[in-house]
């Protein structure tokens, strides 16, 4: 796969996720006529509506404690990664706080810490959904995924987070810098 098409791939999987989560953003609560036995779309705290200020931009904690058990990760912009690649890996997530460790692209064994916060958290029955950020240090890495990699020993990163829960299962999409990971694990509710 060329890397025009892997960026075309991920590009059209990225636009789908956004644009479902806006679908999703968008829907208003239960439609004249339902009762409230009836099952409807639920925005659980969306921070745009309850927050001030700064709460808007650094989002809240949701907590989503899991165990996350399978990871793959896609590159879409590094030519030498041409595929979308099971990683070898394992993280722990409590209240807002992940830590993880796994084997990266470049076959180096890499840890990371982070913290989670979400912008936009829904729920349907058993399926949760949810908008945020991710923020932390990760190790593992040289210069060959940036110069400043090669010099400390954890880089500092940053990137969009799109989830789901369905029941004991869960389902994390995580963009930063030059990767995208999709995360599967077990839920602890």
């Amino acid at each position: 796969m060329s890397a025009v098409s892997r960026f075309a791939a991920a590009r059209a999987l990225f636009s789908c996720l956004v644009l479902g989560l806006l679908a999703l953003l968008g829907s208003s609560g239960p439609a004249s006529g339902q009762s409230t036995g009836e099952a409807t779309m639920q925005s659980s705290a969306s921070v745009a509506e309850q927050g001030r200020g700064w709460t808007v931009i650094f989002g809240r904690e949701h907590s989503r404690p899991h165990v996350i058990v399978g990871v793959w990760a896609l590159h879409p912009f590094e030519p030498q990664f041409p595929e979308f690649d099971w990683t070898q890996g394992f993280g722990v997530r409590s209240h807002q706080w992940l830590a993880a460790t796994f084997v990266n692209s470049y076959d180096r064994v890499a840890f990371m810490a982070a913290l989670e916060r979400y912008w936009w958290v829904g729920a349907y029955d058993a399926i949760a959904l949810g908008i945020g950020y991710r923020v932390g240090l990760l190790s593992g890495y040289d210069e060959r995924l940036l110069s400043l990699a090669g010099k400390v020993p954890a880089i500092p990163f940053t990137g969009l987070l799109v989830w789901t829960d369905l029941g004991p299962f869960s389902l994390d999409v995580f963009y930063a810098y030059r990767g995208i990971t999709v995360e599967t694990g077990l839920s602890f509710h």
